[in-house]
């Protein structure tokens, strides 16, 4: 996969009022860091690799659309239900190849999502949190057994370049163990089929 820094350029769009807009896009390559088994409530090393980039969450927002959170920054919603009082169209994707699939999930798929930026130009990105929930439609193809993606637990699940840039998000993916097929259940299959077969013999008989 092609590894990118994160471009955060912003576009001047002329409105007919006295505040601009600006165009934001993004990409953080997405390096899978852990695999939490719910069912075992352990980690599992399946898809864990902190070195090779699994993918890429791309975006894009409007800085209008950046609302102060009272924190000294603000916050851009990307989620359909938050994206739906936007003032611009905002994108979200992440794409993964795990277990050798790739496969692609869109904004109207995440479940929460949103970005937090600076409060003086909305621009730089300083947090990115989302919940993906793999199930219906966006059943991860790759292992059913994903039940969904979130980032890495923690204050340092972003990545940064030498300049201090964000490149990068270590994600967290929640998986649950297979219900094992019982061990005496071919045997019970096997012994109802054999009955059922000895009384037609004997009604025939």
């Amino acid at each position: 996969m092609i590894k990118s820094l994160l471009a955060i350029g912003a576009t001047a769009v002329t409105l007919a009022s006295p505040l601009s807009a600006a165009t934001v896009t993004g990409a953080l390559d997405v390096f899978v860091t852990s695999n939490f088994n719910t069912s075992t409530l352990s980690q599992d090393t399946l898809y864990v690799d902190p070195v090779n980039q699994a993918g890429t969450l791309s975006f894009s927002y409007d800085t209008l659309d950046a609302v102060p959170n009272g924190f000294g920054s603000s916050v851009v919603s990307f989620d359909t239900f938050g994206a739906a009082f936007n003032l611009f169209p905002s994108t979200l994707q992440l794409n993964l190849d795990l277990g050798g699939i790739s496969q692609t999930w869109t904004q109207p798929e995440f479940l929460i999502a949103e970005a937090t930026v600076d409060l003086s130009t909305g621009s730089v990105l300083e947090s990115f949190d989302f919940v993906l929930l793999t199930t219906g439609a966006s059943a991860s193809i790759a292992d059913p057994n994903i039940i969904d993606i979130t980032p890495e637990p923690g204050f340092n699940f972003l990545r940064f370049d030498t300049a201090g840039n964000v490149t990068g998000i270590e994600i967290e993916l929640q998986t649950v163990s297979p219900i094992p097929l019982p061990a005496s259940f071919p045997l019970l299959a096997g012994g109802g089929l054999l009955l059922i077969a000895l009384r037609r013999k004997s009604k025939k008989s």
